[in-house]
């Protein structure tokens, strides 16, 4: 397959580019509910019947460099769709206890800082 792109008389002539599909139903290793996760998590413009991932590389001039790019590609978006995240825990709401004992302590420390003011004496001249 001919790459697009710069590259001039070379990019004309030479057949670079490398298509990889890889089917989904057929594969040996993953288990039905793997097939079905990755089904739901590959983006759709990947997927092509729904059932065959379709990844292309054409970056580098030879055509064996592009098939271990597309088959890197295909490997990390494979172990990415195949990610489960996990459940994030709610954070844990403060004691009534520990947030009075907070207020106090900053109602301390304003009033000893107000304390530290200069007082007014009322004395206008």
């Amino acid at each position: 397959m001919r790459s697009s792109g710069k590259g001039g008389q070379n990019v004309n002539k030479v057949e670079t580019k490398v298509r990889l599909r890889f089917d989904i139903d057929r594969s040996a290793k993953l288990s039905d509910a793997q097939k079905e996760r990755l089904k739901q998590q590959i983006h759709p413009s990947y997927l092509a019947d729904g059932r065959f991932i379709t990844v292309s590389s054409q970056t580098e001039r030879s055509q064996k460099q592009n098939e271990e790019d597309a088959l890197a590609k295909l490997n990390r978006m494979i172990a990415e769709a195949l990610l489960v995240q996990k459940e994030r825990i709610q954070s844990v709401q403060e004691p009534k206890s520990a947030k009075e004992k907070r207020h106090q302590e900053k109602d301390a420390r304003s009033r000893r800082k107000e304390w530290r003011k200069k007082v007014d004496r009322g004395l206008d001249e």
